[in-house]
């Protein structure tokens, strides 16, 4: 891919058998809109170039190797929503990185996605707690943490998302009780 590709809206290149990292020429698509990547063999970190990308809603890069994070000493940069949260872009709505393999601690930067109503996380090696931030993503309608290896309670502030009509953090380790403010999610759907 060279050059810009300042008229393309929709790429998808699912269900192939493409490899290598995530070409960071898609950064010249502009008026991307709608990119899936999902079920290929894609490796390496998702290009910071996405950011140019300022109209981009819908990002799955689902069941792929790709990854977030860059260590540098003890510190991890969540490398790629960074830049969504300084440029103040629209950053995507729906988001799928479910089964990658990730083996991290679950981003709170995830939170910093104020317009994301679909995030699909589900069957990775997400560690530690789920993040209380999430409750920050007030237009959050589905959530999916499923098979992971989260502990610790489930958090309240999850209460507080008032769009959220699905949520399934099964075959984590949560410990605890249910929390209460649950029961104020009037959308949920069972």
């Amino acid at each position: 891919m060279t050059g810009k590709h300042s008229r393309l809206e929709e790429l998808d290149l699912s269900g192939n058998k493409l490899y290598g990292h995530v070409p960071p020429e898609l950064g010249t698509c502009t008026s991307l809109q709608h990119l899936n990547l999902s079920n290929n063999f894609f490796t390496g970190f998702i290009p910071s170039t996405l950011v140019n990308c300022s109209l981009l809603t819908f990002l799955d890069l689902s069941s792929n190797l790709v990854s977030f994070f860059r260590s540098w000493g003890s510190c991890q940069i969540f490398e790629w929503f960074y830049p969504f949260n300084h440029k103040e872009l629209q950053a995507p709505q729906e988001f799928g990185i479910y089964k990658n393999n990730f083996r991290s601690p679950t981003p709170r930067e995830f939170s910093l996605l104020r317009r994301l109503q679909f995030l699909w996380v589900y069957e990775n090696l997400l560690l530690g707690d789920f993040p209380a931030e999430f409750g920050n993503m007030s237009m959050l309608q589905e959530i999916d943490v499923s098979v992971n290896n989260l502990i610790g309670r489930f958090p309240e502030e999850i209460g507080t998302l008032k769009s959220l009509t699905f949520i399934d953090a099964a075959h984590n380790n949560f410990s605890g009780t249910v929390p209460a403010s649950l029961g104020n999610l009037s959308s949920l759907q069972t």
